[in-house]
């Protein structure tokens, strides 16, 4: 029945073999949450954009400090990179960061077409969990 939830069943019928249901909700739940998830969608579109704005604004002077920092040695012994399988013949490329938008902390090429500033990134982390 469209816009209503269904009879609670008894625990007798709700475990039966053929048939469970693991959610009920309603047809106005539903619209309720496309509506919020396309305003969850609008912010985080004019966060990113006005970040955006801000880091070509300054992207000079970004760079700039980058580049003036000393590098610096870390040791990677044992740490974890999960990966596509694609990639499994070469574990410290990082050619995969740059498909889609990229990842967390780089540009990859769809989401800098115009500026051509995708930069790669080699995720790794210190255990399974993070990885």
């Amino acid at each position: 029945m469209k816009g209503k939830k269904q009879p609670r069943r008894s625990k007798a019928e709700a475990s039966s073999p053929e048939e469970a249901v693991l959610d009920a909700f309603t047809q106005q739940d539903l619209d309720t949450w496309d509506t919020r998830s396309t305003d969850l969608q609008r912010y985080c579109d004019r966060v990113y954009y006005d970040l955006e704005r801000q880091r070509a604004a300054h992207y000079d002077e970004l760079t700039a400090a980058l580049r003036a920092v000393s590098a610096v040695d870390v040791s990677v012994h044992n740490w974890i990179r999960t990966t596509d399988w694609r990639w499994s013949l070469t574990p410290l490329s990082p050619a995969g960061s740059l498909n889609g938008i990229g990842g967390r902390f780089n540009i990859g090429r769809d989401l800098d077409r115009a500026r051509g500033q995708a930069f790669p990134c080699l995720y790794v982390a210190n255990n399974i969990e993070t990885a």
